[in-house]
């Protein structure tokens, strides 16, 4: 099976979410072919062949990366099966992916992702969470 992992929260950056998405890579591609779409870093001396990372910093880089990068892929890979989002950051864009190229879109949470008191990252990515394939969350 094929998975296309998008994703804000990827090393080298440091935290808690930022482990856990890179150790379900880790576990994935024992089994998958997994590609991962990520944040861009200063060094990328260690990415495998399979990270794509946004060429500039900032959220709206990586989002137009994001969906562009992912939509390339898609097109060329049929094996992928599957849109994963690290983060419900990231719902928009697994959500047009996987609708545009008819994939499963899976999207994991973490704590305070649905929680964060912000109007606008609530209506566009945590209250459109319910139309997923399926969520993931690891806290209550």
């Amino acid at each position: 099976m094929g998975i296309l992992v998008v994703t804000w929260n990827f090393p080298p950056r440091r935290g808690g979410i930022e482990n856990v998405v890179s150790n379900l890579v880790a576990g994935l591609i024992e089994r998958n072919s997994v590609i991962v779409i990520t944040t861009h870093a200063r060094s990328r001396g260690s990415d495998r062949n399979n990270i794509f990372r946004a060429p500039c910093p900032g959220l709206i880089p990586f989002a137009l990366y994001a969906i562009w990068r992912g939509a390339w892929l898609l097109f060329r890979d049929r094996e992928i099966t599957v849109v994963f989002g690290g983060s419900a950051m990231v719902t928009p864009a697994v959500f047009i992916l996987s609708r545009l190229f008819g994939r499963k879109a899976v999207v994991q949470t973490h704590g305070l992702d649905v929680a964060y008191a912000n109007v606008l990252y609530q209506f566009l990515c945590v209250r459109r969470l319910k139309y997923g394939d399926r969520i993931i969350a690891n806290s209550t």
